[in-house]
């Protein structure tokens, strides 16, 4: 199961870049260290922050949510590597974590950066699949709400 979420950054930068070049995108991801599950990111634009992660990681599975704030979900690797696809070559920086319930449920954050089409495409990816993602079926209202929290982002205006 996978789920993709596309942010075209071209369009909320085209008053602040010269119309002649195509803006860099960087994603600067920092992985967990010491005893904390959580990472996070930084979305540049020509060098200057514009995008900050604004929360843990957290996805819900079998009616649970496992969170990296509280080393319910687990880091367990970062892979970098350059791709293509049909929107074109990519650089792809993929965060690797897992819940803490047996058998586990491993789940895969993607960042895409398309420097060509300043793009940014984020990507969940379940490689197991994922069972009873609802948020809370007890909540009336628990099918408008968010099961995952990737890509969580705050301007840096704010």
């Amino acid at each position: 199961f996978k789920m993709v979420f596309t942010i075209g950054l071209l369009f909320f930068l085209t008053a602040a870049v010269n119309a002649q070049q195509s803006p860099s995108l960087t994603v600067d991801v920092k992985t967990p260290s010491g005893n904390s599950q959580t990472s996070s990111y930084t979305i540049s634009v020509n060098g200057v922050p514009w995008f900050f992660s604004t929360s843990d990681l957290y996805i819900t599975c079998h009616g649970v949510t496992y969170s990296s704030g509280n080393s319910t979900l687990l880091f367990t690797g970062q892979a970098k590597s350059t791709k293509s696809n049909n929107l074109g070559t990519y650089e792809s920086t993929v965060l690797q974590y897992k819940t803490t319930e047996t058998p586990a449920t491993p789940v895969e954050f993607e960042f895409r950066v398309y420097q060509d089409q300043a793009k940014i495409v984020f990507a969940q990816t379940f490689p197991q699949g994922i069972a009873s993602a609802a948020v809370n079926v007890t909540l009336e209202d628990s099918r408008n709400m968010v099961s995952t929290s990737f890509p969580a982002l705050r301007p840096t205006s704010i």
